[in-house]
Protein backbone atom coordinates (compact mmCIF):
# COMPACT_ATOMS: atom_id res chain seq x y z
CA UNK A 1 0.00 0.00 0.00
CA UNK A 2 2.98 2.33 0.52
CA UNK A 3 4.21 1.92 -2.64
CA UNK A 4 0.88 2.71 -4.25
CA UNK A 5 1.36 6.37 -2.45
CA UNK A 6 4.44 7.09 -3.28
CA UNK A 7 4.31 5.75 -6.59
CA UNK A 8 2.22 8.76 -7.26
CA UNK A 9 5.15 10.65 -7.18
CA UNK A 10 6.62 9.51 -10.63
CA UNK A 11 3.45 10.55 -12.44
CA UNK A 12 2.05 13.73 -13.63
CA UNK A 13 -1.32 13.10 -14.28
CA UNK A 14 -3.94 10.65 -11.94
CA UNK A 15 -6.39 8.68 -14.28
CA UNK A 16 -9.33 7.30 -11.75
CA UNK A 17 -11.97 4.98 -12.91
CA UNK A 18 -14.76 4.65 -9.98
CA UNK A 19 -16.55 1.52 -10.27
CA UNK A 20 -18.11 -0.88 -8.06
CA UNK A 21 -14.89 -2.08 -5.32
CA UNK A 22 -14.01 0.40 -2.60
CA UNK A 23 -10.48 -1.99 -2.18
CA UNK A 24 -8.99 -1.45 1.34
CA UNK A 25 -7.87 1.01 3.64
CA UNK A 26 -4.09 2.12 3.96
CA UNK A 27 -2.81 0.95 7.39
CA UNK A 28 1.03 2.01 7.29
CA UNK A 29 3.12 3.88 9.33
CA UNK A 30 4.83 6.08 6.27
CA UNK A 31 1.75 8.29 5.92
CA UNK A 32 -0.18 8.19 9.21
CA UNK A 33 -2.27 10.96 7.96
CA UNK A 34 -3.66 8.36 5.78
CA UNK A 35 -4.90 5.74 8.03
CA UNK A 36 -8.09 4.38 7.53
CA UNK A 37 -8.39 5.79 4.29
CA UNK A 38 -8.83 4.21 1.28
CA UNK A 39 -5.40 3.87 -0.66
CA UNK A 40 -7.16 5.53 -3.48
CA UNK A 41 -8.09 8.42 -1.35
CA UNK A 42 -4.50 8.48 -0.35
CA UNK A 43 -3.21 8.36 -3.77
CA UNK A 44 -5.63 10.91 -4.79
CA UNK A 45 -4.37 13.35 -2.31
CA UNK A 46 -0.77 12.47 -1.75
CA UNK A 47 0.04 14.97 -4.99
CA UNK A 48 -1.38 17.94 -6.73
CA UNK A 49 -1.49 16.65 -9.97
CA UNK A 50 -4.44 16.86 -12.93
CA UNK A 51 -6.99 14.16 -11.90
CA UNK A 52 -9.33 12.91 -14.64
CA UNK A 53 -12.31 11.10 -13.28
CA UNK A 54 -14.17 8.57 -15.38
CA UNK A 55 -16.98 6.63 -13.88
CA UNK A 56 -18.37 3.31 -15.32
CA UNK A 57 -22.13 3.73 -16.79
CA UNK A 58 -23.45 1.48 -13.98
CA UNK A 59 -22.39 3.07 -11.00
CA UNK A 60 -22.89 6.79 -12.64
CA UNK A 61 -26.98 5.68 -13.30
CA UNK A 62 -27.21 4.14 -9.57
CA UNK A 63 -25.88 7.62 -8.15
CA UNK A 64 -29.45 8.40 -7.11
CA UNK A 65 -30.24 5.68 -5.02
CA UNK A 66 -26.71 6.12 -3.28
CA UNK A 67 -27.85 9.65 -2.73
CA UNK A 68 -31.41 8.72 -1.24
CA UNK A 69 -29.68 6.34 0.70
Amino acid sequence: MTVCISAINWNDVLLLIIDKRYGCDYSGNNYPEYNGKSVTWAEVHAKKIPLYTFVRDNIWNERDIYKRN
